[in-house]
């Protein structure tokens, strides 16, 4: 796979990580998000002034750091995957006697695996 395809399984992987709601302060509207509508995040922003200005509560960056984890993930995956097949790995399983599916856990640490990769590429 590419690593837009790996990003994107990576990526629904992590989403349950993904933020869906802009803050909401029931107690004082005065610290809800400025972005926070009601009809989505089920209050607003009672300081006029920060109407229409970007998030303030910090979803918008949240989210935008698991979107790069998964596209790094899913670029560290098809890295290792390319160096497999180039040493002529074969990542085709049969459901035969004596060959093993991969498992959950097994899914984990190979994504664990390709993020630390990735972020030792970066810092070196």
């Amino acid at each position: 796979m590419t690593a837009p395809a790996w990003a994107s399984v990576v990526a629904a992987v992590l989403a349950p990580l993904r933020r869906t709601k802009h803050y909401v302060c029931d107690e004082d509207c005065w610290y809800t998000c400025s972005a926070a509508t009601e009809e989505r995040d089920g209050g607003h922003s009672c300081d006029d002034s920060k109407s229409g200005k970007p998030c303030d509560c910090g979803l918008d960056v949240h989210n935008a750091k698991v979107d790069e984890v998964a596209a790094r993930v899913g670029a560290g995956i098809a890295e290792v995957e390319d160096v497999a097949f180039n040493q002529g790995a074969s990542w085709e399983y049969s459901d035969g006697i004596g060959v093993e599916q991969p498992t959950s856990e097994d899914m984990r640490a190979a994504l664990v695996a390709a993020f630390i990769a990735a972020s030792k590429k970066e810092e070196g």
